[in-house]
């Protein structure tokens, strides 16, 4: 799951992984099917791998859909085919960045009874991220934060650094990202 909307480089790489990865698995990828952003890459990913994609698309024209969806589902729903999209997997991966729709359906996947893996920000606001808090207490599922430092700015700093060859030769890197993982 993830927003419509054109990604940097590397956001587009991460959700393309993640389509390949649900395919090599033997798995079938679903997405909102459109020709843009997370749900783009996930679907040239999984189709570049040699899985099926399935789109529940917004509108009612096909046109809308990504080229890589096998099969596009029409509801003119709009976002209320969030619902189906979440009730038709067996597990949700958010990617890309925290918006409004990708929220909903982590919500609307702890609701279901669902798993999520989140690659986004939990949410944009403090009231949002205390909802999931309260989802995942509610439920006892797991709401899994896949979020990483490594697209933080002192990341890009150092990878600027080495790309730049200033650090010189490297012998041996390690990095760490300390959090407290009691709540």
């Amino acid at each position: 799951m993830g927003a419509g909307r054109p990604l940097d480089a590397e956001a587009r790489e991460r959700a393309y992984r993640v389509g390949a990865l649900v395919a090599e698995r033997g798995w079938t990828l679903l997405t909102g099917g459109s020709a843009c952003g997370v749900m783009d890459a996930a679907s040239q990913g999984a189709h570049d791998a040699g899985g099926l994609v399935v789109g529940v698309l917004k509108g009612e024209h096909t046109g809308e859909a990504s080229p890589y969806v096998d099969v596009a589902i029409r509801t003119g729903m709009g976002d209320a085919r969030n619902a189906i999209n979440v009730q038709s997997s067996d597990v949700v991966v958010a990617c890309g960045a925290a918006t409004p729709g990708t929220l909903s359906e982590i919500a609307l996947a702890l609701k279901a009874g669902k798993h999520v893996m989140c690659t986004v920000p939990m949410a944009i606001s403090v009231d949002d991220c205390r909802q999931i808090v309260e989802l995942v207490r509610q439920t006892g599922l797991k709401y899994m934060m896949a979020e990483t430092v490594l697209y933080s700015r002192e990341f890009f700093f150092a990878r600027d650094l080495y790309r730049r060859g200033e650090l010189g030769k490297i012998q041996f890197l390690q990095g760490s990202h300390h959090q407290d993982m009691d709540g």
